[in-house]
């Protein structure tokens, strides 16, 4: 990452810390990594934000190969000039450094022909990489911490957590970019649809049970709770935003030419209609009110049953 980037990032998470009148000490710490990297950990008398140098590259190498393919993205630039043979193909989209390499051993970036779409990628990778921060900042100003070292929080309370951060970083990501259209909606949207589309749960042919404790929620369910905080804000600002149905189909379409696998988009289509009721109630019964003494914002909430989250 550029000390431009570094410098970015910390302005905003800045901007918005300024908004709250109980401010932590908050130190960000940019680090050497190989794959996507962040996380907010407590220290004596402060917190920190740990931001992997690795996320620009991966995230920028995603964006610009989707973006560089004719048939994605349709509604940005003209298209007809991207060449898809350029695009290098990978075992899967990349999540770590090694998986950068294409099939044949080797690296090759990709940027879009068509100079908007090339400018587009370069506002996505910016919305993407503050979403990430915004992410774990919302773990801090949420009351995350210090519920999670002062409590037995079992993995379902966990999830919750995440939810909730993908929730208030989308919220955060939202409220914070200048581009208050319906376009700038999409962006922003679009920058979480990409990240969230790295987790390779969102490709698998049905739920997968590895045996591990799971971290985080089905990557579905994580660009779910992105499109209804995205909206809300859109609705605030006078926009009646909903996703774009071709943007899952155009990420599907980029997977299988990036990837040359088949995914079962039956299962994945289905998936973006089902909430995860169960962990939306488990947040409201359990964690949001061990949250609420140690949080520096109002939490969201998901109660009652006909709140705007269940519909």
């Amino acid at each position: 990452m550029s000390a431009d980037e570094h410098a970015r990032l910390a302005n905003s998470v800045l901007r918005v810390l300024n908004r709250i009148p109980t401010r932590p000490n908050l130190v960000m710490s940019f680090v050497d990594s190989e794959g996507i990297t962040a996380k907010a950990r407590l220290r004596p008398h402060e917190v920190v934000i740990e931001f992997g140098t690795a996320n620009v590259l991966l995230v920028r190498d995603l964006s610009a190969s989707i973006m560089s393919l004719p048939n994605t993205f349709q509604d940005i630039g003209d298209c007809a000039r991207e060449d898809g043979a350029r695009v290098p193909r990978r075992a899967r989209f990349p999540v770590s450094l090694r998986d950068m390499l294409a099939v044949e051993g080797d690296y090759n970036f990709c940027a879009p022909i068509c100079p908007m779409r090339a400018s587009y990628v370069s506002g996505l990778v910016e919305l993407a990489l503050h979403g990430i921060m915004f992410h774990e900042l919302a773990h801090i100003l949420l009351g995350h911490l210090h519920v999670l070292e002062r409590h037995e929080v079992p993995t379902l309370g966990k999830l919750a957590m995440e939810w909730s951060a993908d929730a208030y970083a989308a919220s955060l990501l939202a409220m914070s970019f200048s581009d208050k259209s319906l376009g700038g909606m999409d962006m922003v949207f679009r920058a979480f649809l990409f990240t969230s589309s790295m987790d390779y749960e969102m490709w698998q042919f049905g739920p997968v049970d590895s045996g591990n404790e799971r971290v985080h929620p089905l990557p579905h369910h994580r660009i779910l709770s992105a499109a209804l905080s995205i909206q809300q804000v859109g609705a605030r600002c006078g926009l009646r935003w909903e996703p774009k149905g071709s943007d899952l189909t155009d990420l599907i379409v980029a997977h299988r030419h990036i990837t040359g696998s088949a995914v079962n988009v039956a299962y994945i289509e289905e998936s973006f209609k089902k909430p995860d009721v169960q962990l939306l109630e488990y947040w409201q019964r359990e964690i949001r009110p061990l949250a609420q003494e140690y949080a520096l914002v109002p939490l969201l909430t998901t109660g009652p049953y006909d709140d705007y989250f269940y519909r």
